[in-house]
């Protein structure tokens, strides 16, 4: 998922505004991921590849 927001106010720069990488279950200080890029792609889940092929 991608945040926005927290609670009811944007994200500060030192939170990774203006947008963060959020993976349910995992603490953010201990997974950090920067996003550099969204591709979108109409392929079904199942037949993209789960690592970056280039």
């Amino acid at each position: 998922m991608l945040a926005t927001d927290a609670g009811d106010a944007p994200l500060a720069a030192r939170h990774g505004a203006p947008v963060r990488l959020v993976a349910p279950g995992r603490r953010g200080f201990w997974w950090v991921k920067w996003v550099t890029s969204v591709e979108l792609s109409d392929r079904p889940p199942w037949w993209q590849s789960p690592f970056p092929l280039s």
